[in-house]
């Protein structure tokens, strides 16, 4: 399987509507950027934006995918992964979760 690089944040303009509110913002999830390719026949994978495949280190999450997706062709989804603590992202719990079977630990798939 050949490993896409996520769709990076660019600056851009805000809206010609915004005499009232001069300004925009987007949610920061304080989480990890992960890409996810499942369905089409072939196991789920799970890759971080440097191209680090880390589905071993969140089996849980391509069992999900797979049950949600894996019946409907091939689907490629870009986000961000983060773990909620009563239902806040927490990226100290984040943390705590990654890398628990790879030697791979951070976001970014280097090596600790």
């Amino acid at each position: 399987m050949r490993l896409i690089a996520p769709m990076l944040a660019t600056a851009g303009t805000l809206p010609d509507d915004t005499a009232e509110r001069p300004w925009s913002f987007e949610m920061k999830y304080d989480g990890c950027r992960m890409l996810a390719s499942v369905g089409g026949g072939r196991e789920p994978v799970l890759w971080t934006r440097n191209m680090n495949v880390v589905t071993p280190s969140y089996p849980e999450i391509a069992e999900a995918l797979t049950a949600a997706f894996g019946g409907r062709g091939h689907i490629v989804l870009d986000g961000e992964l983060v773990a909620l603590d009563q239902g806040k992202p927490s990226f100290g719990l984040l943390q705590r979760r990654m890398g628990v079977t790879m030697r791979r630990s951070r976001c970014s798939g280097e090596s600790l």
